[in-house]
């Protein structure tokens, strides 16, 4: 039997829907539906919050061995990691040395601009990385629509036209 099949079988024995279990452990429905077609496989973290929402072993889901799983407390999904703070206020102070710098220094350049951009770039990308948010880019759909992202793009989008500018400029 697949694990696809197990995974199915679990779901239906607990009523749930594709849409409910998503839900639970954080993924797209489309992405459940995958698992149990057998198009793709969970991967571990996720396999991990199902053992422990089906109060199952990972042995039953991926073998099929039946063993009882026996806890003093019930399990309860983890949400996956959420933007730190940390990340957040060092961006804003980021943001606000380089408005202050601006205004103090005056500078008429892009240059400056580029500056910001680049490091609000690296802040992001960093955080993105320390949270394991790019990562899981690849494995789930849903983590696609993270602002986090957006805002990493976006700091690179500002980059290539800081650098478009400044060329404008020069040749002036």
């Amino acid at each position: 039997m697949s694990i696809g099949i197990r995974l199915k079988e679990k779901r239906l024995k607990h009523h749930l829907t594709q849409e409910q279990l998503a839900e639970k452990i954080y993924v797209s429905r489309q992405t459940i539906s995958g698992w149990e077609n057998g198009k793709n496989q969970p991967d571990l973290e996720n396999l991990i919050m199902l053992s422990e929402l089906y109060k199952t072993t990972l042995d039953e889901l991926l073998k099929g061995e039946s063993v009882e799983m026996t806890t003093q407390q019930p399990m309860v999904p983890k949400p996956k990691p959420a933007p730190t703070r940390k990340f957040a206020f060092l961006l804003f102070y980021w943001s606000l040395l380089s408005i202050v710098l601006q205004i103090i220094l005056r500078e008429e350049k892009i240059s400056f601009m580029i500056f910001y951009a680049i490091g609000g770039f690296l802040i992001t990308a960093f955080s993105l990385k320390r949270t394991n948010r790019l990562s899981n880019l690849y494995s789930q759909g849903v983590n696609m629509f993270d602002p986090g992202i957006y805002l990493c793009l976006g700091f690179l989008v500002l980059i290539i036209v800081g650098f478009i500018l400044q060329d404008a400029i020069i040749q002036r």
